[in-house]
């Protein structure tokens, strides 16, 4: 079986699903996925541990400190003055592996995953080198330790349902609110026509570009969870903090042409069939982020536009492809980069709002007990636990 171009559907038969084992395989290619794997594991550690710091924390604190180009850790001399260590111990990557080898795993539960994926999503850098935690999960011991987390994670029901085909009838569009700016509602910006970008006009002049989204289409849908909370809400790429949002409901997009990428294949496919060279743009932060050197291709969305009326990336093709270098020609690579995991864009036009949009805020569920407990819910529900904290 080709483990890069299956894809799992959410209308397959129990018995047309994949493997586990390709499923784990898929956790383990990109950088995405592995961090998901060692948040989990991180987090199974810590549960163990109750006020404890565990050994495996330390470890990949102390790694990704050395393999972090933006970091530095921080220490307090005898006079009270904060100052960078520079005395971090950098532990081998096979004593990471193995105390990870030993740390016995939770059972995979939709709020421990969600997250899990959470972190890593907005975790993701397309513009310079990998965060330190995303350095230490792609290093050859440490992958092959995660391998187990895969293996414990792709049999629970909720990891098999990443791989689903866009949810056409739950899809909704989310409006940030900027707390810096309270009337504002980020999302409803502008969109350039559908023949203005397929004239596929050089956008090289001089600048750079780190996202491979059609995101200057601007009109993204998501789905939502079983619970109702939309999965945008917890997954947001280079996310800005915010606690606010209105969520839009949006029609039905049954009957939609929604191309669907669900496997490196699928997205090679597109690369070579409608490709646009992106090298002068993306040479730089791309490199810098996979440690390519080279040319780099990605689709012409303009193109894409023509055929489809949109295009899905879900979370399951996500954490397998984004930020990882995929060869094209033996010349030319491409990247997922600068999606947000189960996003729709729309090339025409979307599914029109319906209803009154739903508000939703961030708020820690367990009143002072630290962030792990924070949660997106509706407004009013979110009010009760604001006033039990008062």
């Amino acid at each position: 079986m080709n483990t890069e171009s299956y894809h799992l559907r959410s209308t397959a038969a129990a018995d047309d699903e994949p493997p586990a084992a390709e499923l784990a395989a898929a956790l383990t290619r990109g950088p995405r996925g592995l961090r998901t794997l060692l948040e989990f594991a991180l987090r199974s550690e810590d549960a163990a541990m109750g006020d404890d710091v565990g050994a495996l924390a330390v470890l990949v604190n102390d790694a990704a400190h050395h393999r972090d180009d933006s970091s530095f850790a921080m220490m307090i001399t005898e006079d009270g003055r904060v100052v960078p260590d520079l005395e971090v111990p950098d532990p081998g990557m096979d004593e990471v592996a193995d105390t990870l080898d030993s740390v016995v795993l939770l059972e995979p539960s939709h709020e421990l995953l969600l997250r899990c994926v959470a972190d890593a999503v907005a975790e993701a850098r397309y513009w310079q080198a990998p965060a330190g935690p995303d350095a230490v999960a792609m290093t050859a011991p440490v992958r092959r330790a995660l391998r187990r987390v895969a293996d414990h994670l792709a049999r629970s029901p909720s990891v098999r349902s990443w791989w689903s085909d866009m949810d056409a009838d739950h899809q909704v569009q989310v409006l940030w609110i900027d707390p810096d700016v309270p009337e504002s509602l980020v999302g409803r910006a502008p969109r350039p026509s559908v023949e203005d970008l397929r004239a596929d006009a050089p956008r090289d002049g001089g600048t750079t570009m780190w996202e491979s989204a059609p995101t200057s289409f601007r009109a993204m849908s998501t789905g939502r969870w079983p619970d109702g909370t939309p999965t945008h809400l917890w997954f947001v790429e280079d996310e800005q903090g915010w606690t606010e949002a209105f969520v839009d409901p949006v029609g039905s997009a049954a009957g939609r042409d929604v191309l669907e990428i669900r496997s490196a294949h699928d997205w090679l496919e597109l690369c070579r069939r409608h490709p646009q060279d992106v090298t002068r743009m993306c040479r730089e932060p791309w490199g810098e982020a996979t440690g390519r050197e080279g040319a780099w291709v990605q689709p012409s969305w303009a193109a894409v536009s023509r055929t489809h009326d949109a295009v899905h990336l879900g979370l399951g093709a996500y954490l397998d492809l984004a930020g990882r270098a995929i060869d094209v020609d033996g010349r030319s690579a491409t990247i997922v980069a600068g999606w947000h995991p189960d996003a729709t864009y729309w090339f025409r036009e979307p599914p029109a709002p319906i209803g009154t949009p739903e508000p939703w805020r961030f708020v820690d569920t367990e009143v002072g007990t630290g962030g792990d407990d924070l949660a997106w819910m509706r407004a009013e529900q979110a009010a009760r636990f604001r006033t039990a904290g008062a």
